[in-house]
């Protein structure tokens, strides 16, 4: 009988020891929901909205390596949570505009052919001419040309790239530069 006594007490303190544990949970729990409330609040004035945008600014400027990190993880984090979703809405668009997934797809192909895979620079420097004039006539620009040409010993590089209308690239052809500006 005294066994089942002690049992008794010690299922007691069990309870005392779960129920005190209960309510310190619980408190907590207020504490967390009370400092959210107040955060949510706090974010809807204006005066503190500009502090933590300018603060925000500030940290991204002089941590750029890391914000780019964290914003690369988060948005493979979504893409993982949405991948169908956002699937079905990128089949949506190149099929609602088939002229821009051609125009995209022959500049892939032509960056890809004038310059090594290994050569990250050169590549991100090709698409950036693309929204460049042609650099002889000033009309829109399709292709990238090779100032010195390739046939001459010119390089895939960057510093050898220029942006050109489909007509000056096939009239430039393999000539040099000079030559091609003084015909």
């Amino acid at each position: 009988m005294s066994n089942d006594i002690g049992q008794a007490g010690a299922q007691d303190q069990l309870r005392l020891q779960s129920n005190i544990l209960d309510k310190e949970e619980a408190r907590k729990e207020a504490k967390r929901k009370y400092a959210r409330e107040r955060a949510r609040e706090k974010r809807k004035d204006p005066a503190y909205r500009a502090l933590e945008l300018e603060r925000n600014r500030r940290w991204v400027a002089d941590n750029k390596g890391q914000a780019l990190e964290s914003k690369r993880v988060a948005g493979r984090k979504w893409y993982r949570a949405n991948r169908d979703q956002k699937l079905a809405a990128n089949k949506a668009w190149k099929l609602a505009n088939p002229e821009k997934v051609r125009e995209y797809a022959k500049r892939r192909r032509q960056i890809s052919s004038i310059i090594k895979r290994s050569d990250y620079d050169s590549r991100d420097y090709a698409d950036v001419l693309y929204a460049d004039p042609c650099s002889y006539c000033g009309e829109r620009a399709d292709t990238v040309d090779h100032i010195e040409p390739k046939y001459l010993g010119g390089e895939n590089h960057w510093s050898n790239f220029t942006a050109a209308c489909i007509s000056c690239n096939s009239s430039k052809g393999t000539t040099n530069l000079l030559e091609f500006l003084c015909r």
